[in-house]
C-alpha cells in the first residue's frame, strides 16, 4: 500500500519511457467499488494510455471525490495517520 510506504518511484516513471506508476484511491478511502485511481508517466506514454481507455471510465461521483481529495491539503496525511494509530 503506497500510502504506508515512505519511498516512491514516481521520478523513475517520469524519466523513463514505458514505465508507469499506477495508484488507487480505493484502499485508503475504503472505496473499492469506486474503482478510482491514477497513472503517472511521461507525457507521450500517458497519451497512449488515454487512447486505450474508454471515454467514461470514471463516473461523476469518482471525479468529484478525486477532486476533493486532491484539493483538500493534508487530507491524505491525516487519514494515513489515523489508520496507523488504529492498528
Amino acid at each position: 500500500y503506497f500510502y504506508f510506504y515512505p519511498n516512491t518511484v514516481i521520478n523513475f516513471a517520469l524519466e523513463n519511457d514505458h514505465v508507469f506508476l499506477v495508484r488507487t484511491f480505493s484502499k485508503l478511502f475504503s472505496l473499492a467499488g469506486c474503482r478510482l485511481g491514477y497513472c503517472v508517466g511521461k507525457a507521450d506514454g500517458i497519451e497512449l494510455v488515454q487512447k486505450l481507455c474508454t471515454p467514461q471510465n470514471v463516473n461523476a461521483f469518482g471525479i468529484k471525490f478525486a477532486q476533493a481529495i486532491i484539493e483538500k491539503e493534508g487530507m491524505i496525511d491525516q487519514l494515513v495517520k489515523e489508520q496507523l494509530e488504529g492498528k
